[in-house]
Order: C-alpha cells, then sequence, then structure tokens
C-alpha cells in the first residue's frame, strides 16, 4: 500500500481507503471516503472537526543526502476539512406565561 485517504475526527485518523495499481482506484478510494463522511458527520462524529487527508509513501534521503532505497518516508496533503456546525447566534427567547 503506497496511497490512501485517511478519514480523520479531531485529527485522528477514524478510517482509510487504499488505491493502487492493480487494486482499488483512486476515484473509487476517494468516493468512498466521502461517502463515509457524509454518513458520519452529522451524527457519530458531529462535534468534531472532520478530514480528509491524502497520504503517499516517499522516497527519503539519508545523512548524506542519497535516496534511499525504500519507500519509507510519507507525505500527505489535506484535500477537505469540515468544522463543526456554529450554534445559533440568535438567543432563542423563552416566553413565559402566567396562569389565570
Amino acid at each position: 500500500m503506497t496511497s490512501w485517504f485517511e478519514l480523520r475526527a479531531d485529527y485522528r485518523k477514524v478510517a482509510a481507503f487504499s488505491y493502487d495499481v492493480g487494486g482499488t482506484s483512486y476515484n473509487e478510494a476517494k468516493e468512498s471516503v466521502y461517502d463515509l463522511l457524509e454518513k458520519t458527520h452529522l451524527d457519530l462524529y458531529r462535534d468534531r472537526v472532520m478530514q480528509i487527508v491524502e497520504v503517499w509513501r516517499v522516497q527519503t534521503r539519508n545523512e548524506k543526502g542519497e535516496p534511499s532505497f525504500t519507500l519509507n518516508g510519507l507525505k500527505e496533503k489535506v484535500v477537505h476539512e469540515e468544522w463543526p456546525t456554529v450554534p445559533d447566534l440568535i438567543p432563542r427567547v423563552t416566553i413565559e406565561v402566567e396562569p389565570r
């Protein structure tokens, strides 16, 4: 697995959908993570910051600046972010009715 999408709630990974050449396509993985966000952001993760992050493995360099032989580093990019719903700014009015 060299590339995937993560769904994060309050900056913690709650789900991951991988994609690669031989398996799930990029579009299928992206659609799956957006579907899960749509199903959970108003209920299970209602009061949390929600992010969709694309993550992929990259080749790093050693202390001499030479490329390593493995994909042992990670890069990530936030592709979507949603903040919790802001409460109504208009205060709610309570009307008290006196008994007659």
